[in-house]
């Protein structure tokens, strides 16, 4: 596979999607023999599982932050792959904070017997926290963290693999490290969380201008709220950038 292939498990949030198809953050990237999933909301265990895609194939998951719309499917990942035979190592990276967030549930789930419990004597777990800049290159596929401006401290994640960029913005409001992050990007991956702005998110007018600014090839919408006019909201950046915007939808896959 030249370039990376990007499967949407979740375009969506977690509070108040009842009643709405999308599903919280997870995002699958497959570059060649490697895969890496970004964020893992509740339920991404049984979106990979739709799309097709075996969890132990998974070579390292990065978590944008640490807020639970993007983190709470870790523990039910893990025991999946305690279940299913997990061997090898596996890596989660995510910002400063990442460690003892993710030591603490897993101290609690020690003290009940089950699946969790054995993570351990299963497989190479290693929990990493990264700094700002290259962080990780494995496989042909290399990844940079840049600190964006979110209510929690949100790395945004840009891939590259084979001549090709891909980046992830997470949560975050407009800020100068967002245009480094996707600057010249083939494929863009930007919140659009509602129509108006809000504080920590980015709304349709400011990831026009975003993309005005760092010239992605195109750009996906993702973590869109229910209030959100997905349609409308394309309409507003297509009209101000004049780019190709797509509407992320579960199950979407995407080339770069």
């Amino acid at each position: 596979m030249a370039g990376m292939r990007v499967t949407v498990l979740g375009s969506g949030v977690w509070v108040g999607n009842r009643g709405h198809s999308r599903r919280g953050p997870g995002f699958l990237v497959e570059s060649g023999d490697s895969a890496i999933l970004i964020d893992c909301a509740s339920g991404t265990n049984y979106q990979l599982a739709e799309a097709g895609f075996d969890p132990n194939d998974l070579d390292a998951l990065f978590l944008t932050h640490l807020h639970a719309d993007h983190s709470g499917g870790v523990i039910a990942l893990l025991g999946e792959m305690v279940i299913s035979g997990r061997r090898g190592r596996f890596e989660i990276l995510g910002p400063p904070g990442t460690r003892d967030f993710l030591e603490c549930l897993l101290a609690a789930h020690s003290k009940i017997p089950g699946p969790i419990a054995k993570i351990r004597d299963s497989f190479d777990l290693a929990i990493l926290e990264a700094k700002p800049g290259p962080f990780y290159d494995s496989g042909g596929l290399r990844a940079s963290a840049y600190e964006l401006r979110h209510s929690a401290l949100n790395y945004g994640y840009r891939l590259e693999s084979g001549g090709r960029a891909v980046a992830f913005t997470g949560d975050t409001e407009p800020c100068e490290a967002l245009a480094e992050l996707a600057r010249g990007c083939d494929l863009l991956l930007c919140q659009c969380f509602r129509m108006e702005p809000s504080p920590f998110h980015m709304d349709p007018r400011s990831v026009a201008e975003l993309c005005i600014k760092a010239k992605p090839r195109r750009v996906a919408l993702i973590h869109m709220s229910p209030e959100l006019d997905p349609g409308r909201a394309a309409g507003i950046i297509r009209a101000e950038w004049g780019g190709e915007v797509i509407i992320a939808e579960d199950m979407m896959r995407l080339e770069a």
